[in-house]
């Protein structure tokens, strides 16, 4: 995903309904549809119909002129869970010895079994862990705007 589109989720995702709608936000809400349309006609993107159907029906809403605040706000959120949502796509030891999952994004989550507070035995064989790449994790960075690098 591009940061633009990151970015300006992330900042429609903090407004309220009726703040997405206000006219004092409409830069915002054409930056974001502007990101979105990059988003969905490049064509080295490979999203499937599950992660293009949210991010589609968030860019229509926007190039729409009267739109319900409920609405905007309900597409926003389901094409912010798109985003925020990544696969493994491979792992490292932390310094400390800890798995950490590499996410499609670029940023790393701590995968660690640590019972009874983390519950992941998939985590300590190879083979556990082949088994979870491409499993989905919600990116608390993604989900924070946070910077990949």
């Amino acid at each position: 995903m591009i940061e633009r589109l990151r970015t300006s989720l992330f900042a429609l995702h903090a407004l309220t309904p009726r703040a997405l709608v206000e006219p004092a936000n409409e830069r915002l809400r054409g930056d974001c549809a502007d990101a979105l349309r990059l988003e969905l006609d490049c064509p080295q993107q490979s999203l499937t119909s599950a992660q293009r159907e949210p991010l589609a029906r968030l860019r229509e809403l926007l190039d729409e002129q009267d739109v319900a605040p409920t609405e905007l706000a309900k597409a926003v959120h389901d094409a912010w869970s798109v985003v925020v949502k990544q696969p493994i796509v491979g792992y490292h030891l932390d310094d400390e010895g800890h798995w950490v999952a590499e996410l499609a994004c670029g940023h790393g989550q701590h995968v660690r079994h640590d019972p009874p507070w983390q519950v992941r035995p998939w985590v300590t064989t190879p083979e556990g862990r082949a088994k979870f790449l491409g499993f989905e994790l919600e990116c608390l960075k993604c989900e924070r705007g946070e910077p990949v690098g």
